[in-house]
């Protein structure tokens, strides 16, 4: 082991949806990731544990509006929530995110921008069944009979939309590099996926 200003480690949970409370799920993975925290913590690292809420989509929207109020009060009220479980629940984390705040969209946007300057992201068309509560696109061979996500049991919706994408294409000799010569992916089975 080395001094705390060495060896620093970052763990995160999940930043979680706000469509809906506090559920089991969301309180496991905080749990989980507090506990390495801790553990880190006692081995003397310099941790820096971030959880939070990640208040952007359509379902968020749709939870909102069923419940009759704007979007920012709904992730307010839900947000609450999310504190106040992780207090019961003696969660200690060093940064709550949220990304509605002023500090995360502008981090957002100068990422992007930096991405849009290399030359990185491009324009174009997408097509395809679309499911609201996964939030993605499904591959027809995903979709159970008259394309029914598997998970919500809803019927996705046919959708298209101009987007944005990430040229990964531009770095796949370097990714490549990276995954054949190095220990970068963990556990080494993990290669091939």
């Amino acid at each position: 082991g080395g001094s705390k200003s060495e060896k620093k480690v970052c763990l995160s949970t999940p930043l979680f949806y706000v469509n809906a409370p506090p559920h089991l799920g969301g309180a496991y993975t905080a749990m989980a990731t507090d506990a390495c925290a801790r553990h880190a913590r006692r081995c003397g690292l310099d941790v820096l544990m971030v959880t939070g809420t990640d208040e952007h989509g359509e379902k968020i929207a749709r939870a909102a509006e069923t419940a009759g109020q704007p979007p920012q009060q709904h992730c307010d009220q839900v947000v609450k929530q999310y504190r106040q479980l992780w207090e019961m629940l003696d969660v200690k984390y060093d940064r709550f995110v949220r990304t509605t705040e002023e500090k995360h969209e502008k981090m957002v946007q100068d990422a992007v921008q930096k991405v849009w300057d290399q030359g990185d992201v491009y324009k174009s068309t997408y097509r395809g069944k679309y499911c609201v509560g996964c939030e993605e696109y499904k591959d027809e061979k995903e979709l159970e009979d008259d394309d029914l996500c598997p998970l919500h049991k809803t019927v996705c919706e046919d959708r298209e939309e101009e987007n944005y994408f990430f040229r990964l294409s531009k770095y796949e000799k370097d990714i490549q590099r990276l995954v054949d010569s190095t220990d970068f992916v963990q556990p080494e089975y993990r290669k091939n996926e």
